[in-house]
C-alpha cells in the first residue's frame, strides 16, 4: 500500500515528509531533546530517548517560532508517532532555524537573539542589583538592632567604671599645654 492509500473505516493518510530537525519536547513537566523524523499536516514522528506514554499530550518547539501540541498514538522503540488537533504549516517548519517568516518576507533571527540575550543580561544585572540592596539593608537593620539591644548594657558598663576618665586626662593635658604656652 502506498502511504497516501486509505484503508476501510479510515480517512486517506497524510503524505510524510523524511526529516531530520532538532527539536524540544515537553511530556509532562519535563523538556527534553529530540529528533523530529518525519512530519505531515496532521502529525509528526520524533525519536526519543525519553519515556513519553501512549495518549498523554505532548508539546513540540522548533525554535522560537513554532509550539506544537499533540497526542502520543503510537510508540516502537525510541519512535513516537504524535496527531496534532490543528494543521502543521510543514514549509514553514522546515525554514533554517536562522530565518523566520512572518507575513510572507523572511526575517533574520539574529537580531532577534541578540535582543534576547540583552534581554537577559539586563536582568541578570538588576537582579544583581536587588540581591546586593538587599543584603546591605539587612546588615544595616541587623547593626541598628544590635545597637538598640546592647545600647542598655554598655551604658550600665560606662557607669560602672566611674567618671569619664578619658576626658578627665585630656582636660588637664589641654590645661598644662595653655599654661606652658603662656609660660607658667
Amino acid at each position: 500500500m502506498s502511504e497516501d492509500s486509505t484503508l476501510p473505516g479510515r480517512r486517506k493518510r497524510a503524505a510524510r515528509r523524511k526529516v531530520a530537525l532538532p527539536a524540544r519536547l515537553r511530556a509532562d513537566a519535563a523538556w527534553v531533546d529530540v529528533t523530529m523524523m518525519n512530519v505531515s499536516p496532521r502529525g509528526f514522528m520524533v525519536r526519543t530517548d525519553e519515556p513519553v506514554r501512549i495518549g498523554g499530550y505532548v508539546e513540540l518547539r522548533r525554535g522560537i517560532d513554532f509550539n506544537i501540541v499533540g497526542r502520543v498514538v503510537w510508540k516502537r522503540g525510541r519512535d513516537v508517532g504524535v496527531k496534532t488537533q490543528d494543521d502543521i504549516d510543514v514549509d514553514a517548519l522546515l525554514q533554517p532555524q536562522g530565518k523566520a517568516t512572518r507575513g510572507g518576507r523572511t526575517t533574520d533571527r539574529s537580531t532577534s537573539t541578540a535582543t534576547a540575550e540583552r534581554s537577559r543580561h539586563v536582568g541578570t544585572m538588576i537582579q544583581y542589583v536587588v540581591v546586593v540592596t538587599m543584603v546591605v539593608a539587612g546588615a544595616i537593620t541587623a547593626a541598628s538592632t544590635v545597637n538598640v539591644m546592647l545600647r542598655p548594657t554598655f551604658d550600665r558598663i560606662v557607669r560602672a567604671l566611674g567618671p569619664d576618665e578619658p576626658v578627665q586626662i585630656e582636660a588637664q593635658m589641654a590645661t598644662r599645654n595653655m599654661d606652658d604656652a603662656h609660660g607658667k
